[in-house]
């Protein structure tokens, strides 16, 4: 893993199911959503395992209220493992062909 593929700015796509902590977030990523980092810092899981996590521009996971775990800081992060970085000069390929003007349609000289 590259750390710089996680900086904040940076587009990452979820990889993993989350049901398992619906419970305990407000708000959770889906598999296959695109998402931009806001933060990344180093932590540690439950289990003790020392993992960046993250946090993004599209939302903010707070805990629910009257749950047995709550986050230790103001909203949940993410373990950077759930998610793989995008490689933005691939898309942009894609997006060329995306901005491109289509020729107007002609009807070869036959009356519609």
């Amino acid at each position: 893993m590259n750390w710089a593929d996680y900086q904040p700015g940076r587009r990452v796509v979820c990889v993993e199911d989350m049901n398992d902590v619906h419970c305990i977030c407000s708000v959770l990523p889906e598999k296959g959503k695109v998402y931009t980092i806001r933060a990344a810092n180093m932590g540690r899981t439950p289990g003790g395992v020392e993992t960046l996590g993250l946090t993004f521009v599209e939302f903010s996971s707070v805990g629910v209220p009257n749950a047995r775990i709550q986050p230790i800081c103001d909203e949940w992060w993410f373990r950077v493992q759930d998610f793989k970085p995008l490689d933005e000069r691939r898309l942009d390929q894609f997006r060329q062909h995306l901005t491109k003007t289509p020729a107007p349609f002609a009807y070869g000289g036959v009356d519609a």
